[in-house]
């Protein structure tokens, strides 16, 4: 007369990846075993699983430069004003380098108080106009000059330098071709260290997307020191802007058959 519960039985079935155990768990009754003759799937070939990365170094043939002019005055008017008035200079001398007016476009302008703060409250200093702009260069040897020349004329920020390059596909694509090279020969060579030899690519995934890292020259200067290095009355400034390389960086992830 007692009920007996059905018993189970939970095969625990382990799956490896990357060095990771997932585990998961299948519950059946016991009368559904499988029978001790029947078919079961073969298992897959013999992997090896590695990863291949390359960076490809590329001379720039565009160069960005973005210049800023920014003044305090205690007349809002007066402070725009003589903005204005560096800036034309500025400007100016880009153009008289050679540089045409469709590469040097105004980025953004803008005028804000600036306040003396202390215990009893804030007094009002005077107001700060600032305008930036980007002077466009093919030319990126003369990315010194050029700098030299705004902050000379009567720019006195700037605010970075970006080096660029129109064969960006190619380059891209060149990067990609050695991350799989690296991984091929990788494969090949601990395969043989195991006696064995590393067959077809059976699955391939790309972990870094090959996108340029731009190198972005000296960044931000200390505006002293370039004043400094211009007293000499020479148009090129030193190595801190030096002609710099674009690096592009690729990486994939490949499984190769793992042959006798």
């Amino acid at each position: 007369g007692k009920e007996v519960p059905m018993r189970t039985n939970v095969p625990v079935v382990a799956a490896f990846a990357a060095g990771v155990a997932f585990l998961t768990l299948v519950p059946f009754p016991a009368a559904a075993q499988s029978a001790p003759n029947q078919a079961t799937a073969p298992a897959g070939p013999p992997t090896i699983s590695v990863t291949g990365e390359a960076v490809v170094s590329v001379a720039p043939d565009r160069v960005l430069i973005h210049l800023g002019v920014e003044i305090l005055d205690p007349d809002v008017n007066a402070a725009r004003r003589r903005n204005d008035e560096a800036l034309r200079q500025a400007i100016a001398a880009v153009r008289d380098a050679g540089v045409p007016a469709d590469s040097i476009r105004t980025e953004q302008v803008s005028i804000e108080p600036r306040y003396r703060h202390h215990e009893e409250g804030a007094d009002l200093v005077g107001f700060v106009a600032r305008t930036t702009f980007l002077v466009i260069l093919s030319d990126p040897a003369r990315t010194g000059e050029i700098v030299s020349r705004a902050l000379l004329a009567g720019a006195n920020q700037l605010h970075g330098v970006a080096y660029e390059t129109a064969e960006l596909p190619r380059h891209r694509d060149r990067a990609r071709e050695l991350a799989l090279q690296a991984a091929r020969t990788k494969a090949e060579k601990m395969a043989a260290v195991l006696g064995r030899s590393a067959g077809p690519p059976l699955h391939v995934q790309e972990t870094i997307e090959p996108v340029p890292w731009r190198y972005a020259g000296a960044g931000r200067f200390a505006l002293a020191n370039v004043a400094q290095d211009m007293a000499a009355s020479t148009p090129d400034l030193p190595d801190p802007l030096a002609l710099g390389k674009i690096t592009v960086r690729a990486g994939v992830s490949v499984i190769f058959e793992l042959r006798p």
